[in-house]
């Protein structure tokens, strides 16, 4: 499915390589310790980030050259919920899930193709309630699972199959690259007590020897 046809969504931004990946982070006030980016990604929205930065129910639509390629949906502000694809990807607990996408990402920027965001926002409703004791005007938000799921349906229903990177719908595991990937990376942080320091050769080192990364 094209994004095209998903006339209720607007452009939220696109992805970019992260140039000053394993550089220095910039921070306005000098920290105690000094740390790298990690992340190979970074996203460059398209319009004032006001509508990004509150808090609501939303779709969003990972777009490869404008085809569909993931449907997700998040109650948080839109780029609270981007900045686990970016910045916490690859760091923390971080999520296989967010992982995989921000390594799929960096892949096809690395063939030349274009990946953007889109998202579909819904405003909270006015209904009456059940309360403790009464029933009650109340004014909610909308379930963000609610409304990923009536999106996937629909997609579905209409071309008999999940988009490509919704693998938890298809009952597929991850791939096997990106497994591998995985599980070298929590090693590496479990046995190094890793922690993203600057000039980390050790760093650099394993992302030498990972061949899927394809950085070096």
């Amino acid at each position: 499915m094209k994004i095209s046809e998903v006339t209720n969504a607007f452009e939220v931004g696109k992805f970019a390589i992260n140039a000053e990946f394993l550089k220095s982070k910039k921070y306005k006030k000098k920290p105690k310790k000094i740390l790298l980016q990690s992340n190979l990604i970074n996203l460059e929205y398209t319009t004032g980030t006001e509508i990004f930065s509150k808090k609501n129910s939303h779709v969003y639509f990972f777009c490869v050259n404008d085809k569909i390629v993931k449907i997700g949906a998040s109650e948080s502000s839109i780029k609270d919920n981007m900045n686990y694809y970016v910045q916490r990807a690859i760091e923390g607990g971080f999520s296989p899930t967010r992982f995989m996408c921000h390594m799929l990402i960096y892949a096809h920027l690395k063939l030349q193709n274009e990946i953007k965001i889109h998202a579909i926002t819904y405003k909270n409703v006015d209904v009456r309630i059940k309360d403790l004791d009464s029933i009650s005007q109340q004014n909610v938000g909308l379930s963000s699972k609610d409304l990923e799921q009536i999106c996937i349906k629909q997609y579905y229903d209409k071309y008999n199959e999940y988009p490509e990177w919704n693998l938890q719908e298809q009952s597929k595991g991850y791939p096997e690259e990106i497994l591998e990937l995985i599980n070298s990376y929590r090693e590496f942080r479990k046995k190094k007590k890793h922690s993203l320091h600057n000039n980390n050769d050790e760093l650099i080192s394993h992302f030498r020897r990972c061949e899927n990364y394809n950085l070096m």
